[in-house]
């Protein structure tokens, strides 16, 4: 198993937060409301976590699968700032 796909799994254990269409968002587990704070945070937390699996991923060793999932996360996160600035 490649060092992104252990590290996705750790990732998966943090539940996405969804937007349901009011001035805050809700956690995805218990629908508890997100204040922009929080959401900030959860963003950070995401970077971090990409962080991590960037300076863990061995370039001799890294698949175009590999790379492929790094700019996709890339992209996630984009699309979660995107959201936490509405």
């Amino acid at each position: 198993m490649s060092t992104i796909k252990q590290m996705e799994e750790i990732i998966a254990q943090f539940p996405p937060i969804r937007y349901d269409g009011s001035s805050e968002r809700r956690d995805s587990l218990n629908n508890v409301a997100v204040n922009k704070d929080q959401q900030l945070e959860y963003v950070k937390q995401r970077l971090s976590m990409f962080l991590q699996m960037l300076d863990a991923l061995d370039p001799e060793q890294a698949e175009l699968e590999d790379i492929d999932r790094l700019i996709e996360m890339i992209d996630e996160l984009e699309a979660k700032v995107e959201q936490v600035k509405k």
